[in-house]
């Protein structure tokens, strides 16, 4: 005899077994399959020509108003190799057609399927022989539609997908139910007594819809209902207060049917809460996050287990600022009474039998006087002295309370550096801190300006705030400038001049500085007398001024000139070079040739001639010049020789 699972007439697989190697079968009902059990050679209307031989495993699929039926068919003589058959029924069902099949291995034993859209795939096992044969898992695909499966011919061939350890077998294949993308989290809330509502995700983007399926005894489920694509909640309005119900639900795609969610139960009269109440405490202002507001609790009074949580909702606006801790209402701001006074907030009471009743509920917060306000001060510095200093206050306040009134109070932690320390209030937010610096006081003061206002430190009230800044004092820099040619220089010499006292120096505009004036040396070349002077700064921005005068004296043996001009642009010698002679705007000079004759004369020259005439260079020769600085002042003389290659 054989079993039969009987789910034919579905679009799923009717898999249906027969002893291995036998001849008959018990087959379900429904024509043109046997209904007793026949041999399966002379089964109703199979095609005699292709009558099966020797079957143990067969499946049925109906699909497109036909049956389709594969069996395994291990042949009918020794050495023959074994075949999958496929048949299928006429659109009547009254009649057979054989549509060929395919070898498969000697030793395959079990047989499943599947029918999707593209047709069915078949999956086999073959048995393995411990020790030198290996049980393998093949599939098989039949691919056809509704619109060429009349006579689509099984022809594929057996693909291997998967080969079992040595000393092992697959048994067979089995189906889980359904797809993947089941739904989860099935949640049975009862929110009254003839009404339970039901939430659970969605983790498909592909499903068609919903089936719900309710129980009464967590067995026995019947198809409550269908709902459409997306939707994630169902309020079930048939049931009979005093039942329990248990609920599952599962996704639907096309034909096939995902695995259902978890179960969800939901008692109607147990744990009935008929009201929800809040006992609030004062609350202040300002308080830590975490702060009790208040408790809840439900009626009847006996009702245990009950869980509190903030939801959406009308009158959920300020949820976000509060958490429940157990039935204890917490802040989860710092809240601000100017900002806002009464706060509004939507709960849920959640018995255990998943019975919920909501609520809204106002919490008021009380104001507590708030600390004073300045405008932060900020760090200073100051050069030693004893003249007065005035640091401007701005931004005081009494806080909110803007009726308070205010007094002030000003210390230092090195009060041994001051005269006097005074802050006085002038109204209008500003104020002043007025000191008066020790003579030659030098060093750092922390000073704490105390502002108090009259409103007290009632309820976690702060009456009081202090602002706490430093004044670093710095000494008067003295400067001093040293010279590495000392203060009498021969006109046309260079000068470093170098400044210290300082971390930061500025030397003004004089006569002969060369390059940057904000360095501590400086590099001169004087031409006349002249006295230098040096701003030197620290950090504190307290500066002091040096000077340095330099006495120049003539002295033409400085002033030489070059005996060699050679104009032919390789950049040397391109031009008469005579140093020291910029110092002389009044000196002119002038060039011979041997007959004495002028060739080049120039007042104030800046060494700017390059040994031509008219544009022409000269022959080359020797030429003759004289530098005349003035009536009664020397002359110098020599001769330069001109190349001009």
């Amino acid at each position: 005899m054989s079993i039969a699972e009987t789910i034919y007439g579905t679009t799923e697989g009717l898999r249906i077994f027969a002893p291995i190697g036998g001849t008959t079968t018990q087959l379900a009902s429904a024509s043109p399959l046997p209904t007793t059990s026949v041999n399966f050679a002379t089964a109703p209307n199979f095609p005699t020509a292709t009558l099966p031989f020797n079957v143990h495993q067969a499946i049925a699929i109906k699909a497109y108003g036909r049956t389709f039926v594969y069996l395994i068919d291990d042949g009918n003589a020794a050495g023959t190799a074994p075949v999958i058959r496929k048949y299928r029924s006429n659109a009547s069902g009254s009649d057979w057609l054989a549509l060929g099949s395919v070898s498969v291995p000697a030793t395959t034993k079990n047989l499943a399927a599947k029918f999707d859209a593209s047709g069915v795939k078949l999956y086999f096992t073959t048995l393995g022989t411990p020790g030198s044969q290996n049980s393998c898992l093949y599939t098989l695909s039949d691919n056809f539609t509704n619109n060429n499966n009349d006579t689509k011919q099984l022809t594929e061939t057996p693909i291997l997908i998967a080969t079992a350890p040595a000393n092992t077998t697959f048994r067979g294949v089995t189906f889980v139910p359904g797809y993947s993308k089941a739904p989860s989290s099935l949640v049975a809330n009862v929110i009254s007594l003839t009404q339970v509502k039901l939430n659970w995700v969605d983790n498909s983007t592909t499903e068609s819809g919903f089936e719900i399926e309710r129980s009464t005894d967590g067995t026995n489920f019947s198809l409550l209902t269908t709902v459409a694509q997306n939707i994630i909640e169902y309020t079930d309005n048939t049931i009979t207060a005093g039942t329990t119900y248990y609920y599952r639900v599962r996704a639907i795609e096309g034909s096939s049917r995902s695995i259902y969610a978890n179960t969800a139960k939901a008692e109607l009269g147990a744990g009935l809460i008929t009201n929800l109440n809040f006992t609030g405490v004062t609350v202040y202002e300002n308080q830590p996050i975490g702060t009790v507001a208040g408790t809840f609790s439900v009626l009847p009074l006996n009702t245990v287990n009950v869980a509190y949580t903030l939801v959406a909702g009308t009158g959920d606006t300020d949820n976000a600022k509060f958490r429940i801790i157990g039935n204890a209402l917490q802040n989860n701001i710092i809240l601000d009474y100017e900002a806002q006074e009464v706060y509004q907030i939507r709960v849920r009471a959640t018995s255990s039998s998943n019975f919920i009743y909501e609520e809204t509920f106002q919490i008021t917060i009380q104001d507590v006087n708030e600390a004073p306000t300045i405008t932060a001060i900020g760090n200073k510095a100051v050069c030693a002295g004893t003249d007065e200093h005035v640091i401007a206050l701005t931004g005081i306040t009494p806080g909110p309370e803007t009726a308070q009134t205010l007094t002030a109070t000003v210390t230092s932690n090195n009060m041994a550096l001051f005269q006097s320390l005074e802050v006085n209030l002038l109204g209008a937010g500003n104020g002043e801190i007025r000191y008066k610096l020790k003579a030659n006081a030098i060093g750092t003061a922390a000073i704490s300006l105390t502002l108090k206002d009259n409103g007290g430190t009632a309820n976690g009230g702060v009456d009081t705030s202090i602002e706490t800044f430093n004044l670093q004092v710095f000494e008067i820099p003295v400067a001093t400038i040293v010279s590495d040619r000392g203060n009498v220089v021969d006109k046309g010499l260079t000068v470093r001049l170098t400044a210290s006292g300082g971390t930061h120096y500025q030397w003004e505009t004089a006569n002969g500085i060369i390059g940057s004036t904000g360095n501590a040396e400086l590099i001169v070349r004087p031409q006349i007398n002249t006295i230098y002077k040096v701003t030197v700064s620290n950090d504190g921005a307290c500066s002091s001024i040096a000077e340095f005068s330099i006495t120049v004296n003539d002295n033409y043996n400085l002033v030489t000139a070059a005996n060699l001009v050679s104009p032919n642009g390789d950049g040397v010698n391109d031009y008469w070079i005579i140093k020291n002679i910029d110092l002389y705007p009044e000196s002119t000079v002038r060039v011979f040739d041997r007959t004495g004759r002028v060739i080049f004369s120039k007042k104030g020259y800046n060494n700017d001639w390059d040994g031509k005439v008219a544009g022409s260079s000269l022959k080359e020769d020797t030429y003759y010049y004289i530098i005349d600085f003035g009536a009664g002042l020397p002359k110098k003389k020599g001769s330069l020789t001109m190349m001009n290659n």
